[in-house]
């Protein structure tokens, strides 16, 4: 989806933290961020959480945002440059084929190499 996406970033101590960026109904933006557990090829994110009450620049307040739980998302990779988002967030359930649109420097993407990673194995 134009303007929508996803930002799955594995961190040093094994979590893998899932950035979701869409839009609610009326056309709004909205983020939502979870911590994912792995589960084979699969990341899962039992609490999808959504924050709102911030303010960007130099009078933001973080006593001012709160964070509700506002679903679950799954994400199955078929490859290292593809894969489906299944997620339910407000009692809506819904799923998308997402694809690869980056690579980091210096790294290539062979298949087998991203099973490893997604199982957490070396």
């Amino acid at each position: 989806h134009a303007g929508e996406g996803f930002v799955v970033e594995s961190l040093q101590d094994g979590r893998t933290v899932v950035y979701w960026y869409t839009y609610d109904g009326e056309g709004q933006q909205r983020w939502f961020i979870g911590v994912a557990r792995r589960d084979g090829m699969r990341l899962v994110v039992d609490e999808l959480l959504a924050t709102q009450g911030g303010i960007f620049g130099p009078m933001f307040d973080p006593s001012q945002v709160s964070k509700t739980v506002a679903g679950q998302l799954q994400i199955e990779f078929d490859s290292c440059n593809s894969g489906q988002v299944r997620y339910v967030v407000d009692g809506i359930e819904g799923s998308q084929d997402l694809i690869r649109l980056t690579l980091m420097k210096g790294l290539s993407c062979r298949d087998n190499q991203a099973a490893g990673l997604v199982a957490g194995s070396d």
